[in-house]
């Protein structure tokens, strides 16, 4: 009887050990990834159920509030006219919030138009000028899911930017290079140290999360005082 060399038997578990390590790495990250994709469907679900109600409920009572304040003569009177006012501007506000969390509004309009109107509605803002540029000539090949990712991704950072940056001033800007579609986000704020982002409570999980999901990157670069550049890399699929 010919005895195995001890080696060989030690060599052949160190492979197995390693292949079922790797083999429930990968099951974890397969885990992971279809929580992200779970909790991204009931965020979108979330969303629309408030689209919905705004659209549904808030929306026509204020309508209705306006329509009642036009019957009133503000010729002589500054809080009656300043209040039509106000409220036209609060259900053009409020439109705008629907139509942005809601993603079949998104899909529908198509990532350029979303992204033009949520970039026209930070216009509205009187301190802040919001710029958008799409270099891409030919359509942008995302599906339904990548590009609503997308869409939530830029919202995040825009949002963070008016809250966080301090500057007056954003650009979006689409491009493409090759097989990857990029998405440049810059601000001329206060800027921030990005290894910190997390720490200091800048809403970044959300979007690592996000493009996680979507198999794209992200590259920050932040200096103090000079602003903040945030550029996504997106995968086109075919």
């Amino acid at each position: 009887m010919r005895l195995q060399n001890p080696e060989f038997l030690i060599n052949k578990n160190s492979i197995k050990k390693i292949e079922f390590s790797n083999e429930r790495i990968h099951l974890i990250k397969r885990f992971e990834n279809e929580l992200l994709k779970s909790k991204n469907e009931l965020t979108e679900v979330l969303l629309k159920k408030i689209s919905l109600e705004i659209h549904d409920n808030i929306s026509p009572l204020l309508t209705l509030v306006k329509w009642n304040l036009s019957a009133l003569d503000d010729s002589e009177n500054t809080h009656i006219k300043e209040s039509k006012h106000y409220l036209v501007e609060a259900i053009a506000a409020l439109r705008n919030l629907s139509q942005s969390t809601n993603g079949d509004f998104v899909l529908k309009e198509g990532l350029n138009v979303a992204v033009l109107k949520l970039s026209n509605s930070f216009n509205s803002l009187k301190h802040l000028t919001c710029s958008f540029e799409n270099t891409v000539e030919s359509v942008i090949k995302l599906n339904d899911v990548n590009e609503l990712i997308v869409y939530r991704c830029i919202q995040e950072i825009l949002n963070n930017a008016v809250k966080h940056s301090g500057g007056n001033e954003i650009n979006i800007v689409f491009s493409q290079s090759a097989c990857i579609f990029k998405v440049m986000i810059s601000d001329n704020g206060k800027g921030f140290e990005p290894s910190n982002s997390q720490k200091n409570g800048l809403g970044l999980i959300n979007i690592f999360e996000r493009i996680s999901i979507i198999n794209a990157s992200i590259d920050i670069q932040s200096t103090l005082n000079k602003g903040t550049q945030i550029t996504l890399f997106v995968p086109i699929t075919n």
